[in-house]
């Protein structure tokens, strides 16, 4: 057999329909046809919502680890804002309480101020403003430590008050310090002058009953101080202060 006689085409097996330049036309073709007629008719809508209806509860399922993550990431971020609030505010609570702390000291020492200054002009002797330093550690006495000495002009004897009255007593003095012997001290006296009987009398410390008051010397002076009346210092050694009453 010749080979002119032989039959070169493919089998049907092996036959592809059109080409590809034209199955592309004919795809191309109806795609823009399937495209218009979907925005002018909606064509396909009833395929999207069968669609979307399907994958909603996969879509769910895989955005639901995304979340918890997130929930999370919120749930620690929210407990460390939290913390850091919380620290602050204790940390201005502090600083407010410390301020209204020292707020009340500074009224009262203002207080107690305005009423020494009040009480300056009617002492008719010289006299020296001075603080407390502490107290005297005998547990048997009641002194305390002044922050003026000799070098403020403090002599031994001069009495100390305050602007409730006479506290107590310079009895050691020192250059830059001075010891103050208070009237509740069980050594300590004064001389006293009833303002209702004018009588005169003298006062000493100790503590009676456990009061912590100074007691009267004589009888009719005790039932005066029990019936409560008043009693003022008078001038004694050139440096009492009169008028005055006893703390």
């Amino acid at each position: 057999m010749s080979l002119g006689s032989m039959d070169r085409n493919p089998p049907a097996f092996f036959r592809q329909g059109p080409s590809a330049l034209t199955k592309l036309m004919l795809f191309s073709a109806l795609a823009v046809f399937l495209m218009a007629a979907d925005s002018r008719w909606r064509i396909t809508q009833p395929l999207r919502a069968a669609l979307a209806t399907a994958l909603l509860p996969m879509q769910q399922s895989l955005q639901t680890p995304v979340e918890l993550g997130t929930n999370a990431l919120s749930y620690l971020q929210g407990i460390r804002t939290a913390q850091t609030a919380e620290i602050v505010a204790r940390t201005q609570l502090a600083r407010q309480s410390e301020r209204a702390s020292r707020m009340d000291q500074l009224m009262a020492e203002n207080d107690r101020l305005r009423a020494l200054l009040d009480l300056k002009p009617a002492l008719k002797v010289r006299s020296i403003a001075a603080e407390m330093l502490y107290e005297a550690g005998d547990p048997y006495s009641r002194k305390l430590f002044i922050n003026r000495g000799s070098s403020d002009g403090v002599v031994a004897g001069a009495p100390v008050v305050n602007e409730a009255g006479v506290l107590g007593q310079v009895t050691e003095v020192y250059p830059l310090s001075a010891a103050v012997t208070l009237l509740t001290d069980r050594d300590a006296a004064i001389p006293v002058l009833n303002t209702r009987s004018r009588q005169r009398g003298a006062a000493f410390g100790g503590t009676e009953g456990g009061s912590g008051q100074c007691r009267c010397a004589g009888r009719r002076h005790a039932d005066h101080q029990r019936r409560r009346w008043r009693l003022s210092t008078r001038a004694a050694c050139g440096h009492g202060v009169a008028g005055r009453p006893p703390v």
